[in-house]
């Protein structure tokens, strides 16, 4: 449904698509992520620019055409957000804004468009048209004319999504041993996994869940050698024994 709209509101607003023959248009990528736990969708938006220098003059001033439709778009985005969060004063107060600058608001809310918008993020990437990277992760001083101004900028919502691993199929330390035998039992291994924090710059395993399950299938690997080791077994005496 966020592809849908997204597709929408570019052709109405006539976002130029980047052309890769030529290099020409400002759109090249959209990248999206959605944090599992409420569905909410964190957009990127991968610009063929340098990064605006905001301090230079208004976005519309400028006569600068990608910048024109870059803040359209981020307006526009914005404005048909809802999230599952509740909002800090200043989302609300940024989705005021930007809802009094949009004239169809009350269009999409009568055929029912929104985007279930975790957070807005413009990246610029004004490298060569053969480059295959989505992302610049290069230093600000290669594609922009000043290093102050950085390529990602931080529009809209929480910085980043948070996600934790489930880890409940894992086994304990005292799975195979007595209830009374507390010195098993202790130190267990935490069965939830600590929160993890996914800016759209950090690489996130595109299957969590069965990157939880090889989490699991690793920790309950180690606790079985825990075991052999506290039993005294024969084959946990060589180090070459450690299953892999």
């Amino acid at each position: 449904a966020t592809i849908k709209v997204l597709q929408d509101i570019c052709d109405e607003l006539g976002i130029e698509p980047y052309c890769e023959s030529d290099g020409s248009g400002f759109l090249r990528y959209v990248c999206m992520n959605v944090e599992r736990g409420t569905g909410d969708v964190q957009i990127t938006l991968v610009w063929n620019s340098i990064p605006y220098d905001d301090a230079q003059g208004g976005d519309t001033d400028s006569g600068d055409s990608g910048k024109v439709q870059l803040k359209s778009l981020c307006d526009k985005i914005i404005s048909l957000g809802r999230s599952s969060n509740s909002s800090t004063e200043e989302d609300t107060k940024q989705q005021t804004q930007t809802k009094q600058t949009t004239n169809d608001t009350d269009d999409d809310k009568s055929i029912g468009r929104s985007i279930k918008l975790h957070s807005l993020w413009v990246h610029y990437n004004a490298r060569w048209k053969h480059s295959a990277g989505i992302f610049d992760f290069g230093n600000n001083s290669t594609t922009s004319t000043s290093s102050s101004v950085p390529l990602w900028k931080h529009l809209h919502g929480p910085t980043c999504i948070t996600e934790t691993l489930d880890l409940s199929s894992s086994q304990t330390i005292g799975d195979d041993t007595d209830d009374t035998d507390t010195d098993s039992n202790k130190n267990q291994p935490p069965h939830k996994g600590p929160p993890l924090y996914f800016p759209p710059n950090v690489f996130r395993q595109a299957n969590l869940t069965a990157f939880g399950d090889i989490v699991v299938a690793i920790r309950n690997t180690l606790i079985q050698y825990h075991r052999e080791r506290q039993e005294g077994s024969p084959s946990s005496s060589s180090s070459s024994s450690f299953p892999l």
